[in-house]
Formats: C-alpha cells, structure tokens, sequence
C-alpha cells in the first residue's frame, strides 16, 4: 500500500524527517510536495533532496521543523491521491494556494467518476437526429458513435480541468457541500449557480 511508501521520524537535531518513495513511472515533483506540505500553519522546510536507485524507486526526502509528525502525517496520506502531471490544470491551481489539497484530490476523483460513469447527455438535437434515422442501422451506429466520442471528449481530464480551472470557486463550494453533508436542498442552490455561469458563458461565445 501507499502508507509503505513514506516514513517520518524525528532527527537527532529535533527535525521531522520525511521520505517518500515513488516508482519512476510515478513520478512525484518537489514543486507538489512542498505546495503540499506549506499548507500546515508555521511549517519550514529546511532542506530537501532526491535520491534514485538501481530497482527504479526514487525517494524524496524532507527536514522539516514548525510543526509535528501527525500534521505531516495527515499531508503524506493525500500525496498518493494527487494528479503529479506537471501540466495537470488542478495542480497548477493547488501549486498557485487556489485550491487546497483536500479540494485537489476532491477535483481529480471528480474528473475520474465523470469520464467512467456520466452517461452520453440526450439534447433535443440528438433526440430529434435519432428519431429521423432510427430506421436506418447505419446512420444510427454512426450518430451513437458521434455521440459517445463527443462525450468522452467533454469529459477528459484535459477538458474537466479547463472547467474548473475557469470556476474554481463553484468547485470549492461543491467540496464544502460534500464535506459538510450534501443535501438535495443544498445541491439545488449549487446547480442553479452552475447553470447560471453555464448561461452567462453563452452570452459571451
């Protein structure tokens, strides 16, 4: 398991040492974790390093003072959660203090679920189209096609994270409606923004 893959004990020196192995074709950035890890109150790295080795593991190590091992500790378990792609629009927004690292992997496991389980949506359009050529197979295939390849565009990663990227703020209320115990009351409120913005962004195509 991840939790394996970190250790943090104290130093001699009374530092917090942190080590963090990933496989090589997982790569972590530095830039990541020490956003990461900024985030608890009054925390100073003092020096940081990187190591590889021959079975292809590198570790990344950290001295640490400010702060103590159950606050780090609860940073480390979210480290294996968060998208390490250094293009990735959601990291540049935790690396800019956009976004915390809570509402990061809130934002990933959402573009995750949405690209797997949001079924293709049905327009009038695409119900009219399908109406004309229901009696004709292959024009049918070919519009269920169009369908599902637009869709899974919609619903890339790349896309999803221009989305949120450009609404951050509905994301971050989207993560405290969660965390605090959705309600269908409290989702309609948020659905009503969302479909405000939706409106307000046609205006200005």
């Amino acid at each position: 398991s991840f939790h394996e893959n970190y250790h943090i004990h104290e130093t001699p020196t009374g530092e917090i040492a942190l080590s963090i192995g990933f496989r090589a074709d997982r790569p972590a950035y530095f830039s990541t974790l020490t956003c990461l890890l900024s985030e608890i109150p009054d925390l100073k790295i003092n020096k940081k390093f990187m190591e590889s080795f021959s079975n292809g593991v590198q570790t990344y190590t950290f001295y640490i003072s400010g702060t103590t091992k159950e606050a780090i500790a609860s940073k480390a378990n979210l480290i294996n959660q968060l998208p390490h792609r250094p293009n990735n629009a959601i990291s540049h927004l935790m690396a800019d203090k956009i976004l915390t690292a809570e509402e990061t992997v809130f934002s990933h496991l959402i573009m995750i679920f949405s690209f797997y389980f949001s079924p293709p949506a049905e327009s009038e359009d695409y119900t009219r189209l399908k109406a004309m050529v229901e009696h004709e197979p292959v024009g049918l295939n070919r519009l269920k096609a169009l369908r599902s390849g637009l869709s899974q565009e919609i619903m890339s990663e790349h896309h999803l994270g221009d989305v949120i990227a450009a609404n951050p703020e509905l994301l971050k209320e989207i993560f405290a409606d969660f965390k605090k115990g959705s309600t269908p009351a409290t989702r309609e409120v948020i659905a009503a923004k969302i479909q405000t913005v939706f409106e307000l962004s046609l205006i200005h195509i």
